[in-house]
């Protein structure tokens, strides 16, 4: 059913890999593009075979008696049959290291877009996405310098990667010495100011700019919805639990 929904209503997959960063795109990424997209993203962590097909679905990632299951199924169904076709996009931040999961998602995940945050070459679920990269249109988004990475591994046309760094890249994104960070896009240039978060990294910012340059947003409208969001209580307490973690551990 979730390939079945994917097919009828064209859902642009977005998917986020990479341990550190994926929550911050992810958010504040689904805050830039519904400005002008259809867009939905996963709430909850993904935790086990059933999440991505339920987001997929557009239902709720909790556990469920056998008899709400069977209601799920049969609205899903039906729904899938009367609805008319609603375009519109879905980003998901997921990993796992589970080959059974892996084998599973990977059948109906065809990414549009792969944000590849960092490159592990032993991640299972990574280098089995890039296999499964849309065909046609799909893109590998991912700092410059890891695209020799994944080149060992996969020999990939340079059209399939959108790059962000800065040299050589599609997107260059640079930290000013005042702390500021400057983007840079053909002939488009915005400056983000100091007082952002310290956790809003060249990384993170060139991962969901990419995103957003390729759905043809302007620098100045990204920015713009950049800068206005706010960062729900949760996510502040995960990434203060994240930095002093870091700190503990260098």
């Amino acid at each position: 059913m979730s390939s079945w929904a994917i097919r009828k209503h064209k859902i642009k997959l977005i998917v986020i890999l990479g341990i550190g960063g994926s929550d911050i795109v992810k958010e504040i990424l689904y805050t830039v593009l519904r400005e002008k997209m259809n867009i939905r993203r996963n709430i909850a962590d993904i935790w086990w075979d059933l999440s991505i097909p339920l987001n997929v679905l557009g239902y709720e990632d909790k556990q469920r008696s056998s008899v709400e299951w069977i209601n799920l199924i049969f609205s899903a169904f039906v729904a899938l049959i009367k609805n008319k076709s609603n375009p519109q996009g879905l980003i998901i931040n997921a990993d796992t290291s589970k080959k059974s999961t892996v084998d599973y998602w990977s059948k109906f995940v065809h990414p549009d877009y792969l944000v590849v945050l960092n490159y592990d070459e032993n991640s299972l679920l990574t280098n089995r996405l890039l296999t499964q990269i849309n065909t046609t249109e799909g893109k590998i988004i991912i700092r410059e310098k890891l695209i020799e990475k994944i080149r060992n591994k996969i020999n990939f046309e340079d059209d399939k990667y959108f790059s962000y760094g800065q040299q050589n890249a599609d997107l260059k994104v640079k930290s000013l010495s005042d702390g500021k960070l400057k983007i840079e896009y053909k002939k488009e240039k915005v400056i983000l100011p100091k007082k952002l978060w310290i956790s809003i990294s060249e990384n993170i910012t060139g991962a969901l700019f990419s995103v957003a340059i390729l759905e043809k947003f302007t620098l100045k409208s990204i920015a713009y919805s950049f800068l206005k969001y706010s960062f729900p209580k949760s996510m502040l307490s995960r990434i203060k639990t994240n930095l002093s973690n870091s700190a503990i551990n260098v």
